[in-house]
Order: C-alpha cells, then sequence, then structure tokens
C-alpha cells in the first residue's frame, strides 16, 4: 500500500510539496537522482482531511473569529532535557491543567515530560508591532540562509556583533519600513508570481513579485513596474526588461 509523503527540500531557498510512494526510501532516491537539491526531511502523513487519510471528514472552514486564548508557552523538563513549547489559538475553555496532562504524554527528544519550570498566556495576538528601529539581519551558514529581527538604536553594534560572534557571514542587515500584521483572506484569485530580468550590458537583476491580481490588464501591470522600479538609480528602459508570469 502506498503512502502520502511531505518532502521539504533546500538548494538556497526550501521548497515543499507531496509524494506518493510505496515507501520514504523510493521518496529519497528519486529526489536524489533527479534533484540538485539537499532533502531536509521527508514525513509520512498519518491524518489529512486533504488526502483522506484516517479521516472522511472535509475541511468545512477555517475558524477567523479572534476568539480564545493566542499563545501559551509552557517550560517544560524531562529527566536531562528542557524545552519550550508553544501553543496557539487555543479555545477559551482550554485550562492549564488539560495543558499540563497533554505534555505529560509527549515527549522531549526521548524522555517523557515529567515537569514544568513555568508558563506564560497571552490572551490577545499583539498587533503593535513598530516598524521604527526594528532591523533584520540576514547571514549565511552552511549554504542556509538565516534571519533575525531586531529592534536596535545602534546599527554598527549590531553589525559588530554578527561580525564578531555569530558563526557564518553577514550578508545584508535590513531596516523595516513598513510593517502589516493583517491577515487577507486567501481566494486563489491571482497568478502565482509574476517574475522579471532587468539587463544592463553584463549586470542584471532578477526578482518577482507574487500574487499578481488576474483583472488587471498585464501591459498595465508591466507599465506600472517599469515606471516605479529603478535600476543601478535610472529608470528601466524597455528593451531591457522581460516579464514571466506564472
Amino acid at each position: 500500500m502506498s503512502n502520502i509523503y511531505h518532502i521539504s527540500t533546500q538548494l538556497g531557498r526550501v521548497d515543499s510539496f507531496f509524494l506518493e510512494a510505496d515507501n520514504y526510501n523510493d521518496c529519497f532516491n528519486l529526489i536524489t537522482e533527479i534533484s540538485e537539491a539537499e532533502i531536509l526531511n521527508i514525513k509520512k502523513v498519518i491524518y489529512s482531511k486533504n488526502f483522506k487519510i484516517g479521516t472522511n471528514d472535509n475541511i468545512d472552514r477555517f475558524p477567523s473569529e479572534d476568539y480564545g486564548i493566542y499563545k501559551w508557552s509552557f517550560f517544560c523538563y524531562s529527566n536531562n532535557h528542557s524545552k519550550q513549547i508553544d501553543l496557539y489559538n487555543l479555545k477559551p475553555t482550554t485550562t492549564k491543567e488539560d495543558i499540563e496532562k497533554f505534555l505529560k504524554t509527549q515527549l522531549i527528544v526521548d524522555e517523557p515530560i515529567i515537569g514544568f519550570y513555568d508558563d506564560v498566556r497571552v490572551d490577545i495576538k499583539d498587533e503593535t508591532i513598530l516598524d521604527q528601529n526594528l532591523f533584520q539581519v540576514v547571514y549565511k551558514y552552511n549554504s542556509r540562509t538565516y534571519t533575525e529581527n531586531f529592534y536596535s538604536n545602534n546599527v554598527q553594534e549590531l553589525k559588530n556583533f554578527f561580525d564578531k560572534f555569530v558563526s557564518g557571514q553577514l550578508i545584508e542587515i535590513r531596516e523595516f519600513e513598513y510593517v502589516n500584521v493583517a491577515i487577507k483572506k486567501d481566494d486563489g484569485n491571482y497568478f502565482k508570481r509574476l517574475s522579471f530580468k532587468i539587463y544592463d550590458g553584463n549586470l542584471q537583476m532578477v526578482s518577482f513579485i507574487p500574487n499578481i491580481k488576474k483583472h488587471k490588464d498585464f501591459k498595465v501591470i508591466q507599465n506600472a513596474i517599469i515606471e516605479t522600479l529603478k535600476f543601478r538609480n535610472k529608470r528601466i528602459e524597455k528593451d531591457k526588461i522581460k516579464f514571466y508570469l506564472k
């Protein structure tokens, strides 16, 4: 009997996808044979409403009401290990005792959880994220890209710390100028992405804009990009940009 596997691979960026096969070795061997990407993990789907595995229920709707407990963090320990476990979007009737009883059926590495140092409950999601003094640091380590966000009033000290103490190579420091925590419902009415390449002699810029509106005229979208964006501090010439719509 075949199984559904959820697979994550990495080659610069991480991609995830599903494959159906008799066993995970078949998936592993196939990807190793035809792909340059490194396999990060292979997970067998043991319960799924999408694939009707372990249930015949359909996905009726996704709850969208802002109610209940947004986040409850428990600082757990076993005989030789400790771990913070964060639980999100809990029903309002959930109690501390309910969670502790459940967590004591779980493991840290290979040992059962036997107790808790502390817990922190947050009932309302904090949507007061400010973009002032908020920076994102990007660095690479072992061919993987990592990002960390910091509120800082001294960017030079931030750079010095990563240069001196963090393994890997510091790539970028980005300053947030706009932050939006709202969630928009995904109705699927869009093109996946519009990629474009800008050429200027031997130099080029490759980028994309995701979730392109279907009702927009494609020429209007192209002109908006050409008129808005710049390349090397200059306006983009129409004959030096190519578009690829997916």
